[in-house]
């Protein structure tokens, strides 16, 4: 299992990222 931090601030980059465009 990938440790959940690293996988939920990818997650949040991304939605992050989303959000900006």
């Amino acid at each position: 299992m990938y440790a959940p931090r690293r996988v939920h601030a990818q997650l949040s980059s991304t939605v992050g990222a989303l959000m900006l465009m």
